[in-house]
This record gives C-alpha cells, sequence and structure tokens, in this order.
C-alpha cells in the first residue's frame, strides 16, 4: 500500500471504480426485483447514482490529500490528528466520502431528481416508441405503394424478358460447349 497523495489518489481510482460497479449492480437488481420499474426508472437511477459515487469520491480524496499537506481549511481537529495515523488519510477519506454520498442521496429524495429523470427517460422512450411504430406503417405504406406502381410491374416485365434471353443464351452457350 502506498502511503501519501499517490497512494490516497490510487485508493480514490479503485473506490471509484468499486463504488460504480456497486451502484450499478444495484440498480439494475432492483430493476430486475421491481415488477412495476421501467427503463426510464433504472436510466434516471443510474444518471443521478454514477456522479454522485464520482463526486463523494472526489470530494474525499480532496479532504485527505489537502490534510496530508497540512493545508487543513475545512478540516477538523479529528480529521487532523486521524491523517497522522498512516492509514488515516485513507480513513479520512473513506469518512468524507460516505457523508457526501450520504448527502447527495438526502438531496435526490428531497428534490425527486432520479423519479423526474426517470419520468424524462419514459417520456422520450414513449415518442422513440411511437414515432417507430408510425415511421414503421408510412414505410410499410409506401412500400405497398412503391410495389403497386405501374414503373415497378413495367421494371419486373423488363427483369422478366432480360432473364428469359439471358437464360436463352446460357442454353446456347451451352449446347456450343457441349458439341465442340
Amino acid at each position: 500500500m502506498q502511503l501519501g497523495k499517490p497512494g490516497i489518489r490510487a485508493a480514490a481510482k479503485e473506490s471509484a471504480r468499486f463504488g460504480i460497479y456497486l451502484v450499478v449492480a444495484v440498480d439494475i437488481a432492483d430493476y430486475i426485483i421491481r415488477d412495476n420499474a421501467t427503463l426510464g426508472q433504472l436510466l434516471g437511477s443510474l444518471t443521478v447514482d454514477i456522479p454522485s459515487v464520482l463526486l463523494a469520491t472526489a470530494v474525499g480524496t480532496a479532504i485527505a490529500t489537502s490534510t496530508i499537506g497540512g493545508a487543513t481549511g475545512a478540516a477538523t481537529g479529528v480529521a487532523v490528528f486521524v491523517t497522522s495515523f498512516a492509514c488515516g488519510p485513507i480513513l479520512v477519506a473513506l469518512a468524507v466520502g460516505v457523508i457526501v454520498a450520504a448527502a447527495l442521496f438526502e438531496i435526490d429524495q428531497y428534490f425527486g431528481i432520479s423519479d423526474k429523470l426517470g419520468d424524462l427517460y419514459d417520456s422520450g422512450l414513449q415518442k422513440l416508441k411511437l414515432a417507430y411504430e408510425e415511421l414503421g406503417a408510412e414505410a410499410e405504406l409506401r412500400f405497398h405503394q412503391l410495389s403497386n406502381s405501374h414503373i415497378v410491374q413495367d421494371l419486373f416485365q423488363d427483369v422478366d424478358q432480360i432473364a428469359a434471353k439471358l437464360g436463352r443464351k446460357a442454353d446456347w452457350v451451352r449446347w456450343e460447349l457441349a458439341h465442340w
């Protein structure tokens, strides 16, 4: 284990990666378990949870690295005391990260950000579905109109005539090769 700022930064990267994996796994499990869950709700949760993990990790890392350098700033006497130990900065980063994550969760619950984003995603997905259905019906109608048009029927007759002519030529070439 590295100590100091490089060790904290390395631990922060691993912590952020683990946090993202955990959040995605929990959100997907919640989506699968709940009968009434929608894809929009899953996307809304992920849209809020992943940046929350990253922000909590960044704040925890910033506090821990600032206490190492002696710039205690907003750090309390307890944080300074804890950082005097070898693993102290990592513990401070973890504690601050957990506090920030909890605060971000409460903000999300208070303002209903995940729910609002989920509703927006569901609305957008519904609009996409309707557009796909309309375009699909329009494309099918146009295809039938085109396939029944006189131009296409004339092309089919021309193709049939060309195919018959090519067939006759191929028969002639086969006969010539057989009798050569």
